[in-house]
């Protein structure tokens, strides 16, 4: 095929394609996103509670989890960032989606030596366990079946709930 072009693990790009991933790695280059998630994949940059080993020792649970939260998440358009709180909602909110939530939830718990086994994604967002196929078709029937409702429905997944875990050492389901 011509005009194709291989970037990085990508092949057989048309050259907007190529284009758009340029300018995807670049900005994130600019803004610094790669250098916070390379970090944090490396299990650097988040001091432990009570843990000196760095300029500063954070104690608070609250300040470490959204330090954490800040350097995963892309800075909002022209620097601007809402404020964090508590009862933010990791899907609603945030707008991450399953996949995001247990990348994200696998990340935070290594550093902060969060036992995860009885957390499952499925629990607040039911979506995760569906066919892309079932989920649009129950999002499209949402309005006229309770029943499709109850199926997307979910609970609540907030940074609240991080921050209780971090200061227990262990995932609960609340």
């Amino acid at each position: 095929m011509p005009n194709t072009y291989t970037y990085g693990i990508h092949t057989d790009l048309s050259p907007v394609e190529l284009f758009f991933l340029i300018a995807v790695d670049e900005t994130m280059n600019e803004l610094g996103v790669s250098d916070a998630v390379d970090r944090l994949q490396n299990g650097g940059g988040i001091q432990q509670a009570g843990e000196a080993g760095g300029s500063t020792v954070m104690n608070d649970a609250w300040l470490q989890l959204q330090q954490f939260i800040r350097e995963i998440r892309a800075p909002g358009l022209l620097g601007i960032d809402e404020e964090l709180t508590r009862d933010m909602d990791l899907y609603h909110d945030l707008d991450w989606e399953p996949p995001k939530i247990v990348n994200v939830m696998e990340t935070w718990g290594a550093p902060f030596r969060v036992d995860l086994s009885e957390f499952d994604v499925a629990y607040y967002a039911p979506s995760a366990n569906m066919r892309r196929r079932e989920a649009v078709l129950a999002a499209l029937k949402s309005p006229f079946s309770a029943k499709a409702r109850d199926s997307l429905a979910g609970r609540s997944l907030t940074l609240g709930m991080l921050e209780e875990a971090m200061k227990r050492g262990r995932w609960e389901r609340e």
